[in-house]
């Protein structure tokens, strides 16, 4: 055999994720026969050229690695290493993107379908090369990061959500680790969580729920920022009566806060349920109107979550209403008069009038008993030229009664008109009464 006078250079060792490992090579034993093909080429003798037949074969089996797996290249969305760059992704759309080479860094940009209310966006990393650990950054439309994860080990899958009041996002994919490279698959969507009544964040796009008693409300508040706003009607209209909030069925992440306006806009009264997941009551005396309510999450422990709204009328009044002026007095035609059952709900404002005529000169008594023991009665009568005479009940809850005879400048006669006007005596003082006028 003839040998070469100059030594061939060696093959060089390459790991499987180095780059000189171009598509179909494999890393070489140290005594592969393509070495003695590469010597047999060279043969000038007869004897020696079937040896070079061999090495020819020797050759080939050098390339036909058809057992082993491609290896990865850049995806068909590249270049998008920059923001500028960005890939648009559809929403619900899968993305079958690769991390390489090393370093490499993919940007993707997408449009939420809520463009004016909040809702949550979910970002999937799935598919994940058993080689990559997986990372993700957010960024709002002006560039500024908003936050981000990692899938914690290589190989591992990523499920992340953000809340979000609408609008265009940019998302960079990359290895944790900057040797890594691995191919992925990614899908952004809206999981649309939020309620039926959304969009409803602001007091001018307030859902109208009408006059009461109104639906019940099932809502959402998706995230700790955002507010879910209701318009009502009362059911009473310049009649003084109780309207009742009820939040209930309350998610366990959520600590429920309501607050009430009036038609102008004024604060009337915040309250909060004290933890996550109670329930919440609150109980307003008006005399009616428009009002919206607002439910967030309370700002000291922020939550989102699932809650029931209920609003109504208590219809805590009596029958009598509306009768808080003079001139709305309750007409109860001419004497005796008897078991007139009255209510006064609050002390500024409800004021229950009565009218009756007397028939004679004759002295008449108002008795009010059965007072409840919330109440101290104040009395005023008044006679038609507005000639009047005030007298309170001892205490809360004690009746009182009073003759004509102890009215300075109360005298009765043949058909002669008679005002009464009932009402708590201090603040706070409010409940049922029952009232007779006799001869």
């Amino acid at each position: 055999m003839v040998k070469h006078d100059k030594e061939q250079p060696a093959k060089t060792k390459c790991q499987p994720e180095h780059e000189c490992c171009q598509p179909g090579e494999k890393e070489l034993p140290d005594d592969e026969a393509g070495d003695t093909g590469n010597t047999g080429d060279t043969g000038d003798t007869g004897d020696t050229g079937n040896t070079g037949d061999t090495g020819d074969t020797g050759d080939t089996g050098n390339t036909g690695n058809t057992g082993e797996e491609d290896e990865l290249s850049a995806d068909e969305y590249e270049p998008n290493d920059s923001r500028s760059e960005s890939t648009q992704v559809a929403l619900e759309t899968d993305i079958e993107a690769t991390i390489y080479p090393a370093g490499d860094v993919d940007f993707y940009v997408f449009d939420t379908e809520n463009t004016d209310y909040w809702d949550k966006i979910e970002i999937l990393i799935n598919n994940v090369s058993e080689d990559l650990d997986v990372e993700i950054k957010v960024y709002d439309e002006d560039g500024v990061e908003l936050s981000g994860q990692h899938a914690g080990t290589r190989g591992a899958n990523l499920s992340y959500v953000m809340e979000s009041p609408g609008g265009t996002y940019f998302l960079r994919v990359e290895s944790r680790w900057s040797n890594d490279v691995g191919a992925y698959t990614l899908n952004v969507k809206n999981l649309h969580l939020n309620d039926e009544y959304a969009p409803n964040d602001t007091r001018n796009d307030s859902t109208d729920l009408g006059i009461l008693p109104a639906e019940d409300v099932n809502g959402v508040i998706v995230s700790s920022e955002e507010e879910d706003w209701y318009k009502f009607k009362t059911e009473n209209d310049v009649i003084f009566d109780y309207v009742q909030f009820d939040i209930t069925d309350v998610a366990d992440g959520l600590e429920a806060s309501l607050s009430l306006y009036n038609a102008d806009g004024n604060d009337i009264f915040s309250v909060n349920s004290g933890a996550k997941g109670a329930n919440l009551r609150h109980t307003l005396v008006t005399p009616g109107g428009i009002f919206y309510a607002r439910v967030t999450s309370y700002w000291s422990d922020p939550g989102t979550g699932e809650y029931k709204l209920e609003i109504k009328n208590l219809h805590a009044n009596d029958e009598y209403e509306p009768n808080d002026t003079r001139s709305t007095a309750y007409d109860l035609g001419t004497l005796p008069v008897s078991d007139i059952n009255g209510m006064i709900v609050w002390t500024t404002g409800d004021e229950d009038w009565f009218k009756f005529k007397t028939t004679s000169s004759d002295p008449f008594t108002i008795s009010i008993t059965d007072v409840g023991e919330e109440l101290q009665v104040n009395l005023r009568i008044e006679d038609e030229p507005g000639n009047s005479h005030t007298v309170n009940s001892g205490n809360k809850g004690a009746d009182l009664i009073i003759s004509s005879n102890d009215m300075t400048y109360i005298s009765p006669d043949n058909d002669k008109t008679i005002y009464i006007r009932i009402q708590g005596r201090y603040s706070n003082h409010r409940g049922a009464y029952k009232f007779s006028v006799t001869h």
